[in-house]
This record gives C-alpha cells, structure tokens and sequence, in this order.
C-alpha cells in the first residue's frame, strides 16, 4: 500500500478538525464513539482518487473505537 501523500493527509485533517469543531458547537458532550462514527463516514464518502486520505481517516476512527468511552476504565 502505498503512503499518503502530503496533500491528503492536510485534507483529512482539515475533514476531521472541520468534523471536531462541528460535534463541539452542540449543547451536550460528544462520545468519543460518535466522533470515530463520523470519521469512518467520511472516510467512506472519500473520492476513489485520495485513497490516503480514506486510509488516515479509517485510521483515526479505528483508534477512537479501540480507546473505548471515557469513563471505562
């Protein structure tokens, strides 16, 4: 597999810190699940053309399932 390149790692952050800072305006915590959630739909919603983009993407919504809630311990 190839690495990503510089472009699509700055689009997929820009994606997910877009992601954040909508999930942050509401009224009421947001789980850390419904971030990764987010994440993993706008990975699949990536264009065939930045496959590292999806890949980062996936990624960082693997991590947030894998961290568990909050409160778990």
């Amino acid at each position: 597999m190839a690495q990503p390149g510089d472009n699509e790692l700055v689009e997929a952050m820009g994606l997910a810190l877009a992601t954040i800072a909508s999930l942050i305006e509401r009224d009421a915590p947001v789980p850390k699940g419904e971030l990764g959630r987010c994440l993993a739909l706008l990975a699949a919603a990536s264009d065939a053309s930045t496959p590292g983009q999806r890949e980062i993407l996936e990624t960082w919504a693997r991590l947030l399932a894998l961290a568990g809630p909050a409160n778990e311990r």
